[in-house]
């Protein structure tokens, strides 16, 4: 687990890919680069963070995820500046909270402060950025924050 955390980690500090790729292309035409544009963060974090699961479902007591590999993945959707950041963000955050509430697998994984604080970032920083909705779901999240303490 600790390795896929650390890959997981590696992703979430990627920002701005399409931006670096372009910057990448006016200063080497000739080399044929990867089409960083198409790369997400966040689908990359997501996808193994769901492998750890599997494998962890699977019988590997090695990779049970824990709340760092979810905010990790939380992280890289803030990360990834796309329009379903924030909504990716505290679908994790949900996700967290359910199997805490249903013990599946002996897995608990209690949500952190870090864990909100990620999701609000995912929504101030994604290309809803601006909008009511964000705006208004971001507050949302903020007063379930301040009910449960």
């Amino acid at each position: 687990a600790y390795a896929y955390n650390t890959v997981i980690s590696a992703w979430a500090k990627c920002k701005d890919l399409k931006h670096k790729h372009q910057q990448q292309q006016q200063h080497d035409k000739e080399e044929t680069l990867p089409q960083k544009e198409d790369i997400c963060p966040g689908i990359i974090a997501e996808t193994l963070l769901y492998t750890m699961m599997k494998q962890y479902q699977d019988g590997n007591d090695n990779m049970e995820p824990n709340v760092v590999s979810f905010n990790g993945v939380i992280a890289a959707w803030s990360n990834s500046n796309t329009i379903e950041s924030g909504e990716r963000g505290e679908r994790l955050l949900h996700q967290m909270v359910d199997i805490k509430s249903n013990n599946s697998n002996q897995m608990m994984i209690p949500p952190d402060i870090i864990t909100y604080n990620s999701v609000l970032h995912a929504y101030a920083t994604s290309s809803k950025c601006g909008s009511f909705d964000a705006a208004n779901k971001a507050l949302n999240l903020l007063h379930k924050m301040e009910n449960e303490e």
